[in-house]
């Protein structure tokens, strides 16, 4: 079920019924034919159809498109429909201008019956005006129930989704009274119809629009040169010079700002199609479009990729991406070296961010780094068996390592301490090395397969490898090769297959290796004193060449595959808490931060992205963090858990938290506070607390209902309503009365309360939303439009709107007075589940269960930005108290804070990207003489 599809432009089908264009644009047959009603779009009409005629116009051609529009064309007289039916048999495409009035509009209703007759589906396109349009994917026609913009004529015509642009708001009978976003969605409108009457992609079509544009303000301004010029060597005619100037100027003005709105959404659209190819690109281009010109597609570009890659910290990369084979962060944090595919070693500042110096190996190909504990050290392994010390400082090389006759490849390398260095080739052979005296001691042959990884443990008395015969081994390093014996075979019961890195968790209990076996890769984790496998985790579809431990306790591993994914998992119950999904090529190396806080990971891409592991720290005990709330001093999140505890944290110092208990640690299922009163009231499965943040306990309400779904406080914080499986309860937070309402329907998921508190809303297992009078406890009214249950549901800040979300997927915004639908929004696949308005009243934020959050324009009802899903159903979400951010609770326990102001996006944005531009970059874009910096 669709309200807004994406835009199909393309050729025309041959089978299509379109008249062959007229290139020229001077033939007889006409492009398009535009069908409206003069009641509501006699203005409009012509709008667009000039808009069409200008949209990619060459210089020497009068107009890009010959457009069709009555009356405009023809006169009114008895012949009228004659000449009509004369330019529609002549026209390729029919572009219907929706609206109510359309849809009872005689003459329209003329021209779509006969387009139906002697055209396909495919040549009908439509432009909405104004009224509702749902179409119904499981029906393949038009809801006739909601639908009120679309003729009758039109049932069961369409056999897909139609292509239809969003012109509802725009004002339609004063074009002047458009405003920058009016007129950036028109001429948004006006490419998405053009580009299926050209036969050409949207994007391109924007691309030609824009080098078109700056042809004209070159024709602009060199006509300018030209009359100012003639005007002075005439003399007299100075005035008229002035007038042509300031003419030639304002047409300039105009032409600069529709180009730049214009390119602004190129861009916008160019970021989305490099968010998987380039997300650095991409980052870079939504910021570019943004600052370019503040349009609607590119606030949407910015807060979806500042969404996106909310979890990154920043880039280290080169811009020659050459390929990173290894990565390895010295113990004290202060450096981080990359070993590439070219010979070189990068060692990079990585709090400054910046290149120290590089370390010419003369290697061909590096494949493994390890630092020594005291970090001043840096052994460099590779092709042909080369193994060299540097020293991390100066850059010098203070030893080379070798043994006669040894000359395989070196594919994995770890230090222990300062004295041992163990080195894995690919004939399955292990050398270690004592670096005081730059000696090998033990030479051993421990594998029948490349060995592919290689870590001791803390205390340096265990060496584990890993091959890709299928084994991991674990080692006792003695003096000599004799005493090098392994203590044990470790291997995966009833899972043949090859095992990539080894580590060892921090505490040295368990060690990890990756895996691969018939296009699955994961990681295994054994107990070392039991030698036991406690945990097989199966995430990714290539192998995995790179693992490591977080946390002093190692209760987190985060595995990189060849996939290009980074998987953080909780060893806990084995769930995968984070999925970081910036590279573009096989990660090859990953590496945590002393404090664990930062990750680093590195790719072939030639990246190394730092990474933020765990996003807000706002996790709550016990699992789930079920619901969320601002505390009424407006300074701290309440995330309610699943064991009856409450954790409270400071918005500006995650470290500052504190706890509050339920009595009996039933799961928390809603918080909701009221400043008014300074409350808090908590919502069990069969319970309601009230609790004044001062206090240490909470006191439990009577008679509340049965599985509490729905919990809010009046805007006053006199009353406070929840929902159940047997009603809606309302108690008197002063006296603890309870006065139950609205029993015997199934179940209420959602309550609210008006912003004046006279009404209560409750949405109910009967598909219904009932509305009573708070004062009287009446029932005042109902609003029918859920295919389910409405899960949440919210009052605007001046009351005239009530949203709700169903578990149909949809948002519906109702007019409270009218009880009618104003916006139905389809933006969710399933599951709509919370709704909120900012304080404005201008945007709402909703949720659903496949963790998506969307910002939507309340007035237009259009989708503004989508964040993007991390993998986890979203259970509720809250607004800070500057409205800035959108704070959601998932079910793997964590509480994620997703940016909703441009200004933080565009900060967030450029401290990642840390770059500008480059040369190439800005003329692939036609940014070619704009400014390259799109950062400020």
């Amino acid at each position: 079920m669709s309200e807004q599809p994406p835009p199909r432009a393309g050729a025309v089908p041959e089978d299509s019924g379109a008249i062959p264009a007229d290139p020229d644009g001077e033939g007889l047959s006409y492009d398009a034919f535009i069908s409206y009603s003069t009641a509501s779009d006699a203005v409009l009409a012509p709008g667009l159809r000039l808009a069409l005629h200008r949209l990619a116009r060459p210089w020497y051609r009068r107009r890009a498109l010959r457009v069709f529009c009555a009356p405009s064309d023809l006169a009114a007289d008895p012949q009228l429909w004659v000449k009509l039916e004369d330019a529609l048999t002549k026209s390729r495409y029919l572009i219907l201008l929706a609206s109510p009035d359309a849809a009872a509009s005689i003459w329209v209703a003329r021209e779509v019956a006969w387009w139906r007759e002697h055209r396909s589906p495919q040549t009908l396109l439509m432009a909405i005006t104004d009224g509702t349009v749902l179409w119904r994917e499981e029906d393949g026609d038009f809801d006739w129930n909601v639908t009120n913009a679309v003729p009758a004529q039109l049932a069961g015509y369409f056999t897909e989704t139609p292509l239809w642009a969003d012109l509802r708001g725009i004002p339609a009978n004063e074009p002047r009274a458009m405003n920058r976003d009016d007129e950036a969605r028109f001429q948004d409108g006006v490419a998405t119809l053009g580009a299926a009457v050209h036969g050409r992609p949207k994007s391109d079509l924007v691309g030609e629009d824009i080098r078109q544009h700056r042809r004209a303000l070159r024709t602009a301004w060199s006509a300018a040169a030209v009359l100012l010029v003639l005007a002075l060597v005439a003399g007299g005619l100075g005035l008229i010079a002035r007038q042509q100037t300031g003419v030639a100027r304002t047409q300039q003005t105009r032409a600069e700002h529709e180009a730049a709105v214009a390119l602004s959404r190129y861009l916008a659209t160019r970021a989305e199609g490099q968010a998987r190819a380039n997300p650095q690109l991409s980052m870079l281009l939504s910021a570019a479009a943004w600052r370019t010109e503040p349009t609607e597609e590119a606030r949407a570009a910015l807060l979806a990729k500042a969404g996106q890659w909310r979890s990154i910290r920043a880039f280290l990369s080169d811009p020659d991406g050459t390929k990173i084979n290894d990565m390895k962060v010295s113990p004290d944090g202060e450096v981080l070296a990359t070993a590439r595919s070219d010979g070189r070693v990068v060692l990079w500042d990585p709090a400054g961010r910046t290149r120290l110096r590089t370390l010419e190996t003369g290697v061909k190909t590096p494949h493994a780094l390890a630092f020594t504990a005291d970090s001043r050290r840096l052994a460099v392994g590779g092709a042909d068996g080369a193994l060299s010390v540097w020293d991390v400082r100066d850059g010098r090389r203070v030893a080379t390592l070798s043994v006669d006759g040894y000359r395989s490849n070196v594919f994995s390398l770890a230090a222990s301490g300062n004295f041992l260095l163990a080195a894995g080739d690919d004939e399955g052979r292990i050398v270690v090395w004592d670096l005081e005296g730059s000696r090998p001691f033990a030479l051993i042959k421990g594998h029948r397969g490349t060995v592919t990884g290689l870590a001791f443990n803390g205390k340096a008395d265990m060496l584990a490898s890993a091959a890709a015969d299928g084994t991991v081994k674990l080692w006792r390093p003695g003096e000599t090769a004799v005493q090098s014996k392994a203590t044990t075979t470790l291997t995966v019961p009833g899972q043949p297959g090859r095992f990539t890195p080894v580590a060892f968790s921090p505490d040295g209990r368990f060690v990890a290796a990756g895996t691969y076996r018939d296009t699955i890769g994961g990681a295994v984790v054994w107990d070392v004193r039991t030698r036991r496998v406690v945990h097989r985790l199966n995430g990714h579809y290539t192998p995995v060449h790179a693992l490591a431990f977080l946390g002093h306790s190692g209760g987190l591993l985060a595995t990189g595959g060849a996939d290009t994914r980074v998987l953080l998992w909780d060893l806990a119950d084995e769930d995968i808490l984070g999925r970081y999904e910036a590279h573009t090529g096989p990660v090859t190396a990953i590496a945590p931060s002393k404090d664990s806080r930062t990750l680093y990971t590195a790719a072939w891409d030639g990246n190394v992205i730092l990474w933020d592991p765990l996003g807000a720290p706002m996790s709550a005990p016990g699992g789930a963090a079920r619901a969320v709330a601002i505390n009424p001093d407006g300074k701290k999140l309440i995330s309610g858990g699943s064991e009856g505890v409450l954790t409270v944290v400071s918005l500006t110092d995650p470290e500052d938290t504190e706890e509050l208990r339920i009595p009996g640690g039933a799961p928390v299922t809603r918080v909701v506070t009221s400043r008014e009163r300074n409350q808090i009231a908590i919502a069990t499965r069969n319970e309601v607390w009230l609790n004044d943040p001062t206090e240490s306990t909470a006191t439990r309400l009577p008679k509340a209902p049965v599985r509490v779904a729905g919990l809010a406080f009046s805007p006053d914080g006199r009353s406070l309503a929840a929902g159940g499986a047997d009603g809606v309860v309302l108690w008197d937070t002063t006296t603890r009365k309870a006065t139950s309402v609205g029993s015997g329907r199934d179940l209420y998921d959602s309550v609210a309360f008006s912003p004046d508190g006279r009404i209560l809303a409750a949405g109910a297992g009967d598909l219904d939303i009932w509305l009573w009078d708070t004062a009287t406890g009446k029932l005042i009214g109902k609003l029918s439009g859920h295919f389910n249950t409405a899960s949440g549901l919210a009052f605007s800040p001046h009351g005239d709107i009530l949203a709700s979300a169903g578990l149909d997927g949809r948002i519906i915004l109702w007019d409270v007075k009218t009880r009618k639908a104003v916006h139905v929004l389809t933006g969710h696949p399933i599951g709509a589940s919370r709704v909120l308005f900012t304080s404005d009243g201008r945007t709402l934020v909703s949720s659903d269960v496949n963790g998506n959050i969307i910002l939507w324009d309340v007035n237009r009802g259009l989708q503004l930005a989508l964040l993007p899903m991390p993998g986890d159903q979203v259970l509720d979400i809250t607004l800070t108290p500057a409205g800035d951010k959108v704070l959601a609770a998932y079910m793997n326990g964590r509480v994620l804070a997703w940016t909703t102001d441009v200004s933080t996006a565009l900060t967030q944005i450029c401290e990642i990207v840390g770059r500008d531009l480059t040369a190439p970059e800005a003329r692939r874009f036609l940014l070619d003489g704009v400014s390259r910096t799109p950062c400020p």
